[in-house]
């Protein structure tokens, strides 16, 4: 009996382990991000699966809170956040859009890169089936009710961030996949700075 209780304990233990291995890969690669940049295809699906558009450019991230998005095609567009403030900026409307960062971005893919609290304390992570050489993963918000997404879905190769899928609450999803990722490189402090152009009408405060 006392043999069998042992087995058993020590069973518990090494599945907690493997389970915490799971995700081991995940939690380590953002813990480790300070910048990223990459080149990425973009394509957003209806809730049957239907191909909606496609969309391409350059990105550009990095810790705590900054991002610049460049979509080159079909239609030009610059997305920036600097830290404290997000801008959209439309040249073809010569529009600008900006909303200061809130909490509220920490249960945006966004949060992915905020660095503010460790990945496992804001979404619940599970390791899923591999599919060929892409190792997937699930997150979830813990904050389900402030949160705009309702599932992200990563795929790593070899260590490295392939694709990025968005799930919202009415199962549309946006499916992005990075090409000549590069992890940890040295970036300007000016890719992440916006100044609005004089002609360009802005929305919102700042």
């Amino acid at each position: 009996m006392l043999r069998h209780m042992l087995w058993s304990y020590a069973l518990i233990g090494l599945t907690a382990v493997a389970l915490a291995d799971t995700t081991a890969e995940i939690e380590a690669y953002f813990a480790e991000l300070d910048t990223l940049q990459a080149e990425f295809a973009q394509t957003v699906y209806d809730e049957q699966g239907r191909r909606l558009e496609q969309s391409s450019g350059t990105l550009s991230m990095q810790r705590p809170l900054r991002l610049r998005w460049v979509y080159h095609a079909p239609h030009e567009q610059l997305l920036v956040a600097d830290g404290r403030r997000l801008w959209l900026y439309d040249p073809n409307l010569e529009q600008v859009t900006v909303q200061f960062l809130d909490d509220t971005l920490a249960t945006t893919p966004l949060a992915l890169l905020s660095g503010a609290q460790p990945l496992a304390e804001l979404f619940t992570i599970r390791r899923l089936e591999g599919t060929g050489r892409l190792q997937w993963y699930q997150l979830r918000p813990r904050d389900v009710e402030s949160a705009e997404v309702s599932t992200l879905r990563l795929a790593f190769a070899n260590g490295e961030l392939e694709v990025l899928e968005i799930e919202d609450g009415f199962r549309r999803r946006t499916r992005l996949a990075l090409a000549d990722v590069q992890f940890n490189p040295e970036l300007a402090p000016d890719l992440f700075r916006f100044d609005p152009p004089e002609q360009a009408d802005v929305i919102g405060d700042y």
